[in-house]
């Protein structure tokens, strides 16, 4: 049986709307009640997998619950982003990716794609911004990019090099376009597979996330010649940036978090917050900078308009290098 107290609450909540904040503060403070699931596009041991075990490791310390991080490859991340797309809204399954080479990339790259990159995801925030890095084997003759430059119009289309990522297949094509050069491009399924064949020599260049190749050069394993970006990065003060190496291109690869579209707004609101308390700790700044990157500071606004920038930019970067569809 209601008392009188309760019975004219709810009856004074009802008639002023108030059950749908109500039940708004409930799911916000009921998120998460059970373990989330942080979606991977890359095998478990890559540089992606790293890090999205670092955020899901992070989010579980801040929301006391379990993150499990679910690893689906395949197909340049179009398959972990496709099940993301098809998951409930419901905040527990979450998508921390490289937003500007899958993403943004997408509608550039692919000649078919499943999904919308604006529309069918709720975007978070932005996470986790590096530029890549032009590498070559530690032992090779080629000391900067004019030495590589010249090694390849030696070698007149007979030079090869890698690629894993969309990042790359723009950059490799950006420096080949600006030096009117050839070479053959061998896609690689893991970054770690394309590096092996780079420090024996069978492949010229690559370029590789700052995260991996930084590591490699501190160990001895690569030769870094130059950044993806005009100036030079935070993470990696002392790596050449393109424009002094004198290319021209201006590549950053960013990361985001993302969710299936419709999540209620009180967990949309929680997840935000969340992740933009893990982005901006000590803890965060001083592990990407470890890895060769720097955190991404920004709001779920923010993201959304850079996605659809980046979005547009990347049409360009395809126009320009020339590059087929996969």
């Amino acid at each position: 049986m209601l008392s009188r107290r309760t019975f004219l609450h709810s009856t004074l909540a009802a008639s002023a709307g108030w059950p749908f904040a109500t039940d708004g503060f409930a799911q916000s403070n009921a998120y998460p009640a059970r373990e989330i699931h942080s979606i991977c596009g890359f095998p478990a041991g890559s540089t992606a997998d790293i890090w999205v075990r670092f955020f899901g490791d992070q989010l579980s310390k801040l929301c006391g619950q379990t993150v499990v991080v679910e690893n689906k490859p395949g197909a340049n991340g179009l398959l972990s982003t496709e099940y993301v797309v098809r998951a409930k809204p419901d905040g527990y399954t979450i998508f921390v990716t490289p937003g500007s080479s899958l993403l943004a990339a997408a509608r550039h790259i692919y000649k078919s794609i499943s999904f919308d990159p604006i529309n069918d995801f709720d975007h978070i925030t932005p996470a986790v911004k590096q530029a890549s890095l032009l590498c070559v084997a530690v032992d090779s003759p080629y000391r900067n990019v004019a030495d590589l430059v010249a090694y390849l119009r030696s070698e007149k289309g007979k030079a090869f090099y890698g690629t894993t990522t969309n990042t790359a297949i723009v950059a490799c094509a950006l420096l080949l376009k600006q030096f009117d050069l050839e070479a053959t491009q061998v896609p690689y399924r893991t970054t770690p597979d394309s590096l092996n064949d780079v420090k024996s020599g069978k492949l010229s260049f690559m370029f590789v996330d700052s995260a991996t190749a930084t590591g490699l050069a501190r160990a001895g394993h690569l030769r870094v010649l130059c950044t993806t970006s005009q100036e030079r990065m935070e993470a990696t003060p002392d790596v050449p940036s393109a424009k002094e190496a004198g290319l021209t291109m201006d590549l950053i690869t960013w990361w985001s978090i993302h969710a299936p579209k419709g999540l209620p707004k009180p967990v949309f609101d929680k997840l935000e917050g969340l992740f933009n308390q893990i982005v901006r700790s000590d803890t965060t700044r001083e592990y990407l900078t470890r890895q060769g990157a720097s955190p991404y500071i920004g709001d779920s606004k923010m993201l959304k308009e850079l996605l659809i920038r980046e979005d547009n930019a990347w049409g360009k970067y395809v126009e320009l290098a020339n590059i087929q569809k996969l």
